[in-house]
This record gives C-alpha cells, sequence and structure tokens, in this order.
C-alpha cells in the first residue's frame, strides 16, 4: 500500500518554465514529504521536461503534456485522472506554497472528505512587493466597510464560489469526480474557477479557506496578458457563468427571509456571532 498522503497536481503552460521551477523548489521545502507531484502541460516544450528531471531526485515526481489547447480544466482532469492518492491539491505552477501548506491541507481533508479548502494567495509585484490577499472571507474585519459601499451586490458577496479562485485548492478525490470535475467547455482564462465550486455548493459541499495553505503568485497581475487570455473565449464564459449565476439568484431569492439567513449563516459562520452585522445585510438584501 502507498504511503502517500497527498497528490499535488501542478498545471503549466510554455513559457512558465522559470516560475515552475520556483513552484517545484517551494514543494521540496514542505515539511510534510509524503506526497507525489503531477505536472500537466498544456502544450509540449523541453524546458518544462527539462526541469520536471532536475527535480526528480527530490519528489516522487511525474510529467504529463496534452496537445495545447489553452484549457486548463483538461489539465486539472487529466491530473485527477493519473493521480494515486484520494486528497488532492491543485495549484498553478506560479504558486509558490508556504513550507507548512501541504501539511496544513492534509490535516483538513482528512477530517472531512465532503470538504474543499482554498488557499489565500499573496500576489508579488515585478518590483518584490507583495500585495495582500483582499478576498473578504480572508479579512472578516473589512465585512463592515464593504457594507456600507454603494452599488455592491449584497445577494451574492457571502456565496463561497465567488472566493474560489482555482490556482491553490484541496479536495478529496471522490467528491471531485462525483461533479464530474472541471468543466472543459471553458476555454482561455476566467470563469471555469466559479462554475466548478458552484457545482460543488449546490452538492452542498463545505468549504473552508485557509490562510495556514497560503501561497504566493507570481504571476501577471493583468490576466490580459496571460497565456490563456482571449478575448472571444473570455467573453464566451463570461456569457455561460453569468446565466448559471442568474439561474441561482433566482432560486435564491425565492427564500423567505427566515431561509436566507440560515444560508448566510452556514456559508459565513462568523456573521452568526454578530447578530447587528446579519440585520444590516437582511436589509439590504430586502
Amino acid at each position: 500500500m502507498s504511503d502517500l498522503l497527498l497528490s499535488v497536481i501542478v498545471c503549466t503552460f510554455p513559457l512558465k518554465s522559470v516560475q515552475l521551477s520556483s513552484c517545484l523548489a517551494a514543494l521540496k521545502n514542505q515539511s510534510l514529504k509524503s506526497f507525489e507531484v503531477i505536472v500537466i502541460n498544456d502544450g509540449e516544450d523541453q524546458n518544462t521536461a527539462r526541469i520536471v528531471s532536475y527535480f526528480e531526485k527530490d519528489l516522487k515526481i511525474s510529467y504529463f503534456s496534452r496537445p495545447n489547447d489553452k484549457c486548463v480544466s483538461r489539465s486539472r482532469n487529466l491530473g485527477c485522472q493519473k493521480s494515486l492518492v484520494d486528497n488532492l491539491v491543485f495549484i498553478d505552477s506560479d504558486i509558490l506554497l508556504n513550507s507548512r501548506a501541504l501539511a496544513n491541507y492534509q490535516k483538513i481533508l482528512t477530517e472531512n472528505d465532503r470538504i474543499s479548502v482554498w488557499g489565500k494567495i499573496v500576489e508579488k509585484k515585478e518590483n518584490n512587493e507583495l500585495i495582500d490577499d483582499e478576498r473578504l472571507v480572508f479579512k472578516n474585519e473589512e465585512i463592515r466597510n464593504y457594507l456600507e459601499k454603494p452599488g455592491l451586490d449584497h445577494l451574492f458577496w457571502f456565496k463561497p464560489y465567488f472566493q474560489s479562485w482555482g490556482g491553490n485548492f484541496g479536495i478529496n478525490k471522490k467528491t471531485y469526480l462525483e461533479i464530474g470535475g472541471f468543466n472543459e467547455s471553458f476555454i482561455g482564462w476566467g470563469h471555469e474557477d466559479v462554475e466548478f465550486p458552484l457545482r460543488l455548493y449546490r452538492k452542498q459541499v463545505k468549504f473552508r479557506f485557509s490562510a495556514s495553505v497560503e501561497g504566493i503568485h507570481l504571476g501577471e497581475q493583468n490576466h490580459k496578458v496571460d497565456y490563456y487570455y482571449d478575448p472571444n473565449y473570455a467573453k464566451t464564459n463570461e456569457e455561460v457563468i453569468n446565466q448559471l449565476l442568474i439561474e441561482d439568484c433566482s432560486a435564491f431569492m425565492s427564500l423567505s427571509e427566515k431561509e436566507i439567513k440560515a444560508k448566510i449563516e452556514e456559508d459565513l459562520p462568523f456573521l452568526a456571532k454578530d447578530q447587528a452585522l446579519l440585520a444590516k445585510l437582511l436589509k439590504k438584501i430586502f
């Protein structure tokens, strides 16, 4: 029986070889050692294969390339297919996990096989300045200010699938397969990592947002210069996800105030401790 505890699936593409090398070096330095690394390349290039080969002496690592189609969903699904372990961690090749991240992923995923774990991502600019993750799930104290800002959609802000970015997350393999993995109709940049957690949410899979599995993002700040970005695909992806969210909004608005309150308390349990804040949110919705 394998003594591996995690499968770490690293999705990359040509031109990301420098970031990939840093990503794998961070995996080499993890406090947890019992894991495999699966590198999935959207395309084929010698640099990526060479880097993977270099780390073979330090990591249990395997490498697979796909025909280049700019579909990260296919890369993630192939990584799941090739994995040997029940608990999966997905990271993009420009993410540097902190040294305790895999140990913390393993601990959380072992406690509950019906949970998805989403890691904090800190942006690193070209001048090496670090920009903290601004997602509300990691900054609860900002919710009060958020509620005061005009023009925001207070129906959806607490929905976990809006906070679930695909560059750093973990999930049980059985749960991943149960909902059908990532939707491969999403080509190019954007929204596949909203649609996937939306299906998790509808299947009542729990969400946990954890700073303990934080990673530093070395990628471009502007997604429009990203390898995956194509304006035509991006428009199509946005249209697909908007329709799904409209459907979810309609279902949400059919609930009573009591049912909505229960959902909010379930999705963001810290709100249950602040009834005044919860009342303010309900007032904005109704």
